[in-house]
């Protein structure tokens, strides 16, 4: 089924249609929308008022007749998904869905199959943000290419998207997620605003992407050609930047090359390693880091006199414009000179319980 014959069954008004997708994190266009819908009879209408009036006003009687209205419209309003494996498949908002999560163990259909189906669902007509998790497996390699090639049939409003792993964030190392023909993404999400790839073997290709903002590689995926491709990137828009490094300091060369006036927030983590002193020595060397604000190392060294008394002087002669210093450190016994120190802030390593869900945060 294509998409259009999948949302041709809902009316709507092309002005209106425009409205929502251009002004994305806008209310009111889906309200004008849940009128006009009402005043046409379609059950939509008071589908999108109901979730629109929930949002800032939890309500007993509200709530009941939304669930109500869903038994009753239950295949036009919410997709068919397997929530043995997540409960929580979607973040609705304003009656659509606003962020999407699929597993690729949930079933034996192939995720790019699935996805296709997803995509001319009604609910998915705005969607913004989709959340691809592959399981950690040895000895197996789960290529993402043909799921990103359904990325062709998602609306325009799609500019998020996450491809990671299920279980701990912090936890990495299996070599079981590859993304081969990362040119592509480009191409089919054009309007890309947020990306996370906790992939081990990519590709980047050639970067266009003017509207990037949050920027996540994890997984020891920033390495060879993949650390070229982000070098020689122009992101002009690029805000955050969260990268994991594979070797020695040297892996950060990438900086030098790289076209981010805009960037504010960068975070570096090291895989199966420590990030050591020459890693800061670089990074002050680097010309973009008199524009950062916040800076974030995690799994830092402590070991090999990085953090002695005048290398800390160090840091406040040379990174003084810097607003906060996260330091997410494998031993705390090094940095309890730091607690209370402005501008460092020393974080817990062991972090999955207390991170937000992703299929939350990826649309913000």
């Amino acid at each position: 089924m294509s998409r259009a014959r999948g949302f041709a069954r809902e009316p709507i008004e092309p002005e209106i249609e425009a409205s929502i997708v251009e002004r994305a994190g806008d209310d009111e266009p889906y309200l004008v929308y849940a009128d006009w819908l009402e005043q046409r009879g379609h059950p939509r209408g008071r589908w999108i008022s109901l979730h629109h009036a929930l949002s800032s006003e939890p309500s007993y009687e509200l709530s009941l007749e939304l669930e109500t209205l869903r038994e009753a419209h239950a295949a036009r309003f919410v997709p068919a998904m397997d929530e043995t494996i997540d409960p929580r498949p979607f973040r609705w908002r304003n009656g659509f869905i606003e962020a999407a999560r699929l597993f690729k163990e949930s079933s034996r259909t192939p995720l790019s199959t699935r996805l296709r189906s997803l995509f001319t669902h009604p609910s998915m007509r705005f969607v913004r943000g989709l959340v691809l998790v592959y399981p950690r497996t040895k000895g197996r390699v789960h290529d993402v290419d043909d799921a990103l090639e359904a990325l062709a049939g998602a609306p325009r409003t799609l500019d998020a998207l996450a491809v990671c792993h299920s279980g701990p964030a912090w936890y990495s190392g299996y070599d079981d997620v590859a993304l081969r023909r990362g040119d592509r993404l480009w191409e089919l999400v054009p309007n890309i605003r947020r990306l996370t790839l906790e992939i081990q073997s990519l590709e980047l290709g050639t970067i266009v992407a003017p509207r990037l903002e949050h920027l996540t590689l994890r997984g020891g995926s920033l390495r060879g050609t993949a650390a070229l491709s982000l070098g020689a990137a122009d992101l002009p828009s690029l805000k955050t930047l969260h990268v994991e490094i594979l070797g020695p300091a040297s892996d950060l060369e990438f900086l030098k090359t790289l076209k981010a006036p805009s960037l504010e927030d960068l975070s570096l983590s090291r895989a199966g390693g420590a990030i050591l002193r020459d890693t800061f020595e670089r990074l002050a060397a680097w010309p973009g880091f008199a524009k950062l604000k916040r800076l974030q190392l995690e799994n830092p060294s402590a070991n090999d006199g990085s953090f002695d008394g005048g290398f800390l002087r160090e840091l406040e002669s040379g990174w003084g414009h810097l607003e906060e210093i996260r330091l997410v450190p494998t031993r705390f016994g090094h940095f309890s000179r730091l607690e209370g120190v402005e501008p460092f802030r020393i974080l817990h390593p062991i972090r999955s319980e207390r991170e937000p869900d992703l299929l939350d945060t990826l649309c913000s």
